[in-house]
């Protein structure tokens, strides 16, 4: 039944998978000039020597109704380690911008190694978040990799510099769009599913 659906109802939720095989910042996924999800490198990502080898983090970026950025990142994580990372993204009315990162190893045995949750609250600020998100408001334009024009949400912020990003490196699949009728996100058992038993 999709009734809860209405003709232009933008996604609650974008999941994929992806897996990086080259310690490099990039852009894995962005809206325009609206939002954008980062893929930074560890200063040591390549420094086989340290602790941080493969080592990158998740760096969120939006813009506000008068165009100011704002900025929130992961942990550092192995992201780098040329496996299968599972990611879920959604901005939702609540002004609330959700962001799971999960991973389970080929060596794990069906464990998951590496968990990680961002609610970045947005409610403080002079947004209208859900606008850059709702298919309503703004066209859904949803972009892969790289960006070769100026978008503030970019990290970090140069102001009035117009500079091209590399664009993601590595593989990608299971791109889905979810749409639910409370507005919501994947549970953690359908998410972890998805982590564990891919495809």
């Amino acid at each position: 039944n999709y009734s809860h659906i209405s003709p232009d109802k933008a996604p609650d939720i974008i999941e994929l998978r992806f897996n990086a095989n080259q310690p490099q910042s990039s852009i894995l996924i962005h809206n325009k000039s609206y939002w954008g999800i980062e893929l930074e490198a560890h200063p040591s990502a390549s420094n086989t020597g340290s602790a941080y080898q493969n080592h990158g983090r998740l760096q969120l970026g939006i813009i506000d109704t008068s165009g100011g950025p704002h900025f929130t990142s992961s942990a550092w994580h192995p992201l780098f380690d040329n496996d299968w990372w599972n990611l879920q993204l959604g901005i939702n009315e609540a002004k609330i911008f959700n962001v799971h990162l999960k991973k389970s190893a080929d060596h794990s045995n069906g464990k998951i190694t590496h968990s990680e949750k961002i609610a970045w609250d947005l409610t403080g600020n002079a947004y209208s978040p859900y606008n850059f998100w709702d298919e309503a408001i703004v066209p859904h334009v949803l972009n892969i990799g790289k960006l070769n024009s100026y978008a503030q949400w970019r990290w970090p912020y140069k102001a009035g510099i117009v500079e091209e990003q590399d664009g993601f490196t590595g593989s990608m699949q299971e791109l889905r769009y979810w749409a639910f009728s409370d507005n919501t996100i994947l549970s953690d058992a359908a998410f972890d599913n998805h982590v564990l038993s891919p495809l």
